[in-house]
């Protein structure tokens, strides 16, 4: 049992960690805020999927904050069961 309550707390110091870094890391809000090759590559990106490079800019976003949430409630839900 007792390795079980560990590794649960192990998973949630990781996901709140993960939520962490990924919250004090956000992607840029617009295009412009991209470094010249970043930019290039988002550009790139974004013209193989047929969209904007500022509505691939927005899905990725999109897709972080989940992200941050989906640690968050990792991390809650593992720190209750310990």
């Amino acid at each position: 049992m007792t390795s079980y309550n560990a590794d649960e707390r192990s998973r949630a110091l990781t996901a709140s960690i993960v939520a962490d870094v990924l919250e004090s890391h956000p992607l840029p809000t617009t295009v412009d805020e991209l470094a010249p090759s970043d930019r290039r590559r988002l550009e790139d990106a974004a013209h193989e999927l047929g969209i904007t490079p500022t509505a691939l800019l927005h899905r990725r976003r999109a897709e972080q904050t989940r992200e941050i949430a989906e640690a968050r409630e990792l991390a809650a839900l593992s720190k209750f069961r310990s």
